[in-house]
């Protein structure tokens, strides 16, 4: 965390603003504050509608317990976000042990941002975090906001308020039931609130629509004394401004380049003012909202005086160079640059930017990068910014832009950056030759020119050499680089760019032969590090991670992994959305949906049209034209491929894949021999031949009436390495079977094609996940039927507690684990409890997202638990209490409930176990009349319930039989259990 940027703290933007003069108490709205039982609500409207001076009004009526966070522009950089919670939760007071135990640590904010979570979730009460202005987030900023949400306890809660053109969104909250949204239609003024207003400021009839945009008891006030006046804001802030003295007046207009008044404002900025100058400009009317003990202009004051102000140029460059002096003295970089660029003191600016570079670099910041440097002059920026700058707009889609930066950086004077950003370019438009001479232009580059960027530029090249090697069909080659830079990235330290080299070695991985079930433990391992990471880096990740799962038959895991993925992130990254949308069609196609695979295939293939992305256009139109094939649709496949002939032609050829898919098309066109032709090339590319291309080859010979052993084992090949691949074949299993008949009628791979036959039809059928639990005798957890390594915890035992009490609420699990903590507190170790669990087995069953504990409802302050209803969840205890099977019963009771745990609740189960176990072991030994197994089944009865009327059972039995040794054995035990010892039967046989 000493990563953060160190400043001058401000008190100002913590306090709830103070009551307006004239403002307008919202019953109905406060109500509806108050009644929300979510996690998240944002208020969502243009400037002037209240959303503020509602939300203080709410604040000040609660018990404290509201933190008030007011943003700005250095909140867009995400380490500043989390510095600016840190500091709101630390003004509020509240205990920060976690958050400070972790202060000497470099770390990456989504990181940091769990200790802070620690200690808010720690705090005994429920607290309500109040955001206001979140139209100041960015896209990372507003992700780092989205964790806070997804991480905060049962009974907190978020308000955030911003316009409605932000990067927080509220659309995902309110898919998942947690968040709802206060919007303008609901923030406007109701005809009886203008009533209320003007009967108290005795003005005249006003409709509500002319209140919209301007502070409502400032604005009726005004006109109770001058109804003769316009509604316009323009006409009613110059009105207003000409009641000031004409030093203040004049001086107003240069005040707007600061977001926060004080008594002091003015000096900074070389002005001279009376000391009252502040008292003056409320007494007129203007709106200020008091914050702590400075004032808040409102928008629309600060937007009209800042018009004023722009007509004076040589003023306004002056008092915008005072504005950045401060932002720098107050440690806000971001505010500086901008003040300085406006003031035309360009190296100034740039000087302020150079430090931010590193930290950009860092977190892939590429947006922020790109709208801070597109206000730099093109003739200003730095040979190391230019390439920055083309980078950013790479990384983020504008590729055209992007290239056209880089190239006119490397005609002046070449920097690896720009090599590196013309390869990406070069990647995505497969242009593949091109792309080798960016990378040896780069690292030529790196060689000769000593930069304080090449360590990391290496690494980048290095990566996209990797990738320009698994497209060119040499795996091996690729591995070895990758692996180069992977090491590189370790040594260098950086945690984004780790993510970002191990994400390439993954994805060239899946192409060899290793087993697919240690692939995905090193995948599922990769993407647990990069949850939370910025969009741009966790992406590729994701993609490979939801692939695995494909592979191994788990698609809808897959679908549900990349659809989360999109939903959070399309919007703000939408190159991912346009990345991922094939893999979300393969998904589909895997589970048998292929209406919605068809759908979504032609979606990314119009988008590949549009935005000139080579690389996916053919895959997109492949995956179409196999299910229109597929699906009988042969015309459809072909009109669809004649229109897209020309962009196909245009498209350089890949390798391997590309073959494949070439091949295809040539079948819908009616040309097999060439067709054949192609998918011989595909044979070659790979360790394993592309399973389109042998499937394809197969359907070609039997059209000739041929079989091919080759073509059999090359089948068998490829689908035990890209078992995904089985959907290809069922989507068109009325073409198949009677060619897998035909190779098993043949003795070609017979129990192979008996396999792919007897289960063709079973598409998409995942079996339920199978969670075991043992907990007589000893204590083992089993995932899908393989023991774990998990141990015995008090958060299991939270688990252990729902499953033997399906009813149980979240407080009556708290009062029978924790019953010596008061409620309060005792809630928030529960809630720590299930966070844990669902942690523990998101790891164990490789899915992340899975909530194995879920809750009636996010806020409520006593919910019900719920257990994943794709989890089947067993237990022994369980099964023994649903049992009257003697025989059923000794097989799994071994031993006492949880002999690990002295709790009270878990002690009176053991007591309700062992009766009934007794009950069902004494039906059976009266069912076995008198007779030596009665007697045993008695034994065992005495000894699970040690109650005395069963020993005395078992001595009455033991005399009928004669077994006087048996007797005697009873006796004692009877004797020692009346004297408060625990009782034993010698001759005792289990």
């Amino acid at each position: 965390m000493s990563s953060l940027p160190v400043r001058r703290r401000s008190q100002v933007r913590f306090s709830v603003p103070e009551p307006m003069p004239q403002g307008l108490a919202r019953p109905r709205l406060q109500e509806q504050l108050t009644d929300l039982t979510i996690k998240v609500a944002a208020l969502l409207a243009p400037s002037g509608y209240g959303k503020t001076v509602l939300l203080a009004q709410w604040a000040r009526q609660q018990n404290g317990n509201v933190i008030w966070l007011k943003l700005h522009q250095e909140d867009r950089d995400a380490h500043f976000f989390l510095q600016s919670l840190v500091d709101a939760f630390q003004y509020f007071g509240l205990n920060l042990s976690y958050w400070k135990s972790g202060a000497i640590l470099e770390t990456s904010p989504s990181r940091a941002l769990l200790a802070l979570l620690n200690d808010v979730n720690n705090h005994p009460s429920d607290l309500t975090l109040i955001v206001d202005g979140g139209e100041h987030l960015s896209d990372d900023s507003a992700n780092l906001l989205n964790a806070f949400v997804d991480g905060l306890g049962e009974g907190h809660r978020i308000f955030v308020a911003q316009h409605e053109a932000s990067s927080f969104q509220i659309a995902p909250f309110l898919a998942s039931g947690i968040g709802t949204e206060i919007n303008a239609g609901q923030l406007r003024f109701t005809e009886h609130e203008v009533d209320v207003l003007a009967r108290t400021f005795e003005a005249g009839q006003l409709p509500p629509s002319d209140l919209h945009g301007w502070p409502a008891g400032v604005m009726l006030e005004f006109h109770a004394q001058n109804n003769q006046l316009q509604a316009g804001t323009e006409h009613l802030l110059l009105t207003l401004v000409r009641r000031l003295p004409e030093d203040i007046q004049h001086a107003l207009p240069a005040l707007s380049v600061m977001e926060i008044w004080t008594p002091t404002t003015p000096s900074v900025l070389h002005l001279n003012l009376p000391g009252d100058w502040l008292d003056q400009v409320r007494r007129v009317g203007l709106p200020v909202l008091q914050q702590g003990k400075a004032f808040i202009p409102h928008d629309a004051l600060r937007e009209y005086l800042q018009d004023t102000l722009q007509r004076d140029q040589a003023q306004f460059k002056t008092v915008q160079g005072y504005a950045a002096q401060q932002a720098d003295r107050e440690g806000r970089p971001y505010a500086a640059t901008l003040h300085f660029l406006a003031a035309g003191q360009i190296e100034s600016a740039l000087s302020m930017i150079q430090n931010l570079v590193p930290g950009w670099y860092r977190t892939a910041n590429w947006k922020i990068a790109i709208d801070l440097l597109s206000k730099v002059p093109d003739g200003f920026l730095t040979s190391e910014l230019r390439s920055l700058l083309a980078l950013s707009l790479g990384e983020t889609g504008e590729g055209e832009r992007a290239e056209t930066l880089a190239r006119r950086q490397i005609d002046l004077f070449p920097t690896a950056t720009a090599y590196y950003a013309l390869a990406l370019r070069n990647y995505r438009t497969n242009n593949f030759d091109e792309m080798q001479k960016s990378i040896d232009g780069g690292l030529e580059t790196i060689r000769v020119t000593p930069s304080p960027t090449n360590q990391r530029d290496t690494i980048q090249l290095l990566r996209s050499q990797a990738v320009l090697f698994i497209s060119s069909g040499k795996p091996e080659a690729a591995l070895e680089v990758a692996e180069d830079a992977v090491s590189r990235a370790m040594i260098y330290g950086d945690n984004s760019l780790r993510i970002a080299t191990q994400s390439v070695k993954a994805h060239i991985m899946r192409g060899m032969k290793y087993d697919s079930e240690i692939l995905l433990e090193q995948y599922f391992n990769l993407y647990k590090s990069s949850i939370n990471e910025n969009p741009h880096r966790m992406m590729p990740v994701v993609q490979t991670y939801a692939r695995q799962l494909n592979r191994v038959r788990r698609p809808r895991e897959s679908l549900e992994i990349l659809k989360e993925y999109t939903k959070n992130y399309g919007e703000i990254y939408p190159l991912a959305d346009f990345m991922l949308i094939g893999d979300i069609s393969l998904a589909y196609l895997s589970l048998g949906d292929y209406e919605n695979s068809l759908e979504t295939a032609l979606k990314g293939y119009k988008f590949s049209l549009e935005h000139d992305h080579k690389g996916y256009l053919s895959s997109n139109l492949f995956t179409a034209l196999w299910i229109y094939f597929g699906t009988d649709r042969l015309q459809e496949a072909e009109a669809l491929l004649r229109s897209s002939l020309h962009q196909i032609d245009q498209t350089p050829p890949r390798a391997g894949d590309d073959a494949s898919e070439r091949a295809f098309f040539k079948f819908i066109l009616g040309v097999p021999v060439e067709a054949l032709e192609l998918a011989d090339q595909a044979f070659t590319f790979d360790q394993v031949p592309e399973t389109a291309a042998v499937l394809l080859s197969m359907l070609i010979l039997h059209q000739k009436g041929e079989v091919s052993k080759d073509l059999g084992h090359k089948l068998r090949e490829a689908l035990s390495l890209y078992s995904e691949d089985h959907a290809l074949y069922q989507v068109a299993f009325s073409k198949f079977e009677p060619i897998f008949q035909a190779y098993k009628t043949a003795g070609i791979e017979k129990n192979f094609f008996d396999d792919l036959l007897a289960n063709a039809y079973l598409i998409g059928q995942i079996e339920k996940k199978k969670l075991r639990l043992t907990v007589i005798g000893h204590f083992r957890i089993d995932i899908n039927g393989m023991s774990s390594r998990l141990g015995y915890s008090t958060a299991l035992e939270t688990l252990i507690y729902r499953v033997l009490h399906p009813g149980a609420s979240q407080d009556e699990i708290t009062v029978a684990i924790w019953p010596l903590s008061d409620l309060a507190r005792g809630r928030g170790s529960v809630q720590q409890a299930r966070r844990t669990v669902n942690r523990t087995f998101q790891t164990a069953f490789k899915q992340p997202g899975m909530e194995l504990l879920q809750t009636a409802g996010s806020g409520r302050r006593n919910p019900g638990w719920m257990i994943d209803t794709e989890v089947h969840v067993s237990c022994d205890a369980l099964d023994i209490l649903s049992s009257t099977d003697a025989q059923t019963i000794q097989n799994l009771y071994k031993g006492s409930f949880l002999p690990s745990s002295n709790h009270e609740w878990v002690i009176d189960f053991r007591v309700l176990i062992a009766r009934h176990v007794a009950r069902v072991y004494q039906a059976h030994a009266n069912a076995l009349g008198e007779t030596s197994d009665a007697l045993q089944w008695l034994m065992r009865a005495a000894m699970a319930d040690q109650e005395p009327d069963t020993f005395e059972r078992v001595m009455a039995l033991s005399r009928v039989l004669g077994r006087q040794e048996i007797e005697r054995s009873a006796q004692q035990a009877l004797e020692a259990l009346r004297e408060g010892h625990a009782p034993y039967l010698t001759h005792w046989t289990n």
